[in-house]
Formats: structure tokens, sequence, C-alpha cells
């Protein structure tokens, strides 16, 4: 499509992994290349009808109650924007009748979603690895930002959160961790990768948290209270 430029990298069974795939294959041509997303639409017509193939939306800032449920995942692309997640309205399906998920619980809404070309449908499922692989279809963004550019963050974006950590033990993103005496040091480590997305910071024990790829709360097994620790995402490069 004239509108977007897409390339099939590889299978794997592992979210975060097939970020890394698209990731790792724009950093060879110094360019942002992202996991796609909302232009599933554009996509179609290089899939095959068996095809599964990951997506970035996700509910890793929060997962829906209600069966029929809205994805959020806010500005993997464009960081200072929302995505229209009304695009991504999700119905619950009867998951023990179809032999593909044997075994899910159809009272779970899982934060990672797969489109599946023969129903043209997405299916929500829980962080990998699952026990297939679905395809990995990476998106072009732009050229990797140059030079000595200033990079903005926000506490508050895109929204306030006054729990920072993911409700579920099997919830994760995909973080980094690393020691960080500052707040301002662990930003200027996240701003150096272009591709990381939000930084946890944690004063009392002087960590920092790295979300790569895509935005994300806290895991549970990372960060049980969160005594002394604050969050920031990623909104905009500025000008040099």
């Amino acid at each position: 499509s004239a509108n977007v430029c897409t390339s099939q990298l590889n299978e794997t069974n592992q979210f975060c992994k097939a970020c890394t795939f698209c990731s790792n294959y724009g950093k060879q041509c110094n360019q942002l290349v992202y996991l796609h997303g909302n232009n599933v639409n554009l996509l179609k017509a290089n899939l095959k009808p068996t095809s599964r193939a990951w997506n970035v939306v996700h509910g890793l800032l929060g997962i829906p109650e209600s069966k029929s449920v809205c994805m959020d995942c806010w500005g993997y692309r464009s960081p200072n924007q929302s995505l229209d997640s009304s695009i991504w309205i999700l119905e619950r399906h009867n998951f023990l009748q179809d032999p593909i998920y044997p075994n899910d619980e159809p009272e779970v809404i899982e934060p990672h979603l797969i489109y599946y070309e023969k129903e043209d449908a997405f299916y929500d499922i829980l962080p990998s690895p699952v026990f297939f692989k679905p395809e990995v279809h990476c998106e072009y963004e732009s050229e990797i930002p140059k030079g000595n550019l200033n990079v903005r963050f926000r506490a508050d974006f895109p929204k306030s959160f006054q729990n920072i950590v993911l409700s579920h033990p099997k919830l994760r993103g995909c973080p980094l961790t690393l020691k960080s005496a500052t707040k301002i040091e662990c930003a200027r480590k996240c701003s150096l990768d272009a591709t990381y997305r939000s930084i946890y910071f944690n004063d009392i024990e002087k960590t920092c948290v790295h979300m790569q790829h895509t935005d994300s709360l806290l895991p549970p097994k990372i960060e049980e209270s969160q005594e002394g620790r604050s969050g920031f995402t990623k909104v905009a490069y500025g000008i040099p």
C-alpha cells in the first residue's frame, strides 16, 4: 500500500520477541520499525488464509472487565496522540469450543491480540509463550532521530494512574531493569533508544525499569510495592 510499508520477518510464540524482531530489523537500516498495529486492514492483502499475526495493540495499561471490550494502546507510533481505539472492539469468543485455544478460560480477558485472517477476527491471548507461533509483520515508521535531541517525558500520559503495577502476576510487558542513581539518569538511558517507551524509577532502590517497544504498567514480579517508584512516558523528540 502507498500508505504503509510492512515486512514479514519471522514467527514466534513470544510477544516481546516479535517486537524485538521488528526493532532490530529497523536498527540495521537506521530506521524505526514497529510491530504492526492499527494498519491491519492494509496488511490483509499480504496474509495467507491461515495466517495468525501478532498485533501491537494490547491491554498492558489496564485490562477492561467487559466481555465486549476495547483494548487500549496509546501512542506506540505517535506518542503525543491516542490511537483510535474504537476500531479494536473485540467480541469475546467461547474459546472452549475453539480447538486452537483448548485450554483458554472464556471469562478471562487477556492482554495481547492475535489477528486470524481466516475468520477476519482478533483473539485475545495471555502473555507468551503461546503454544503456536503467530507471524511477525513489521511496519516502517521513520528514520531514527539523530543529533542532540531534546526528549520529553510526562507523568500523566496517556493518563494518570493511581496504581502503576499490573493487576495479574502473568502480565509483564517488555521490561529491562537497570541501575540508575537518579531519575534523570534513568530517563537519559531510555532516550538513547528510540524504541523504548516508558520509564519507572525507584528512588529507594535506585533501580530503573525501561518498558521496551510498548507502554505498560509495571509487572508485579518486579514491583510489588509502589513505594519510592515514579513512572514517566516518552511523548516526543524535540528540536535540537
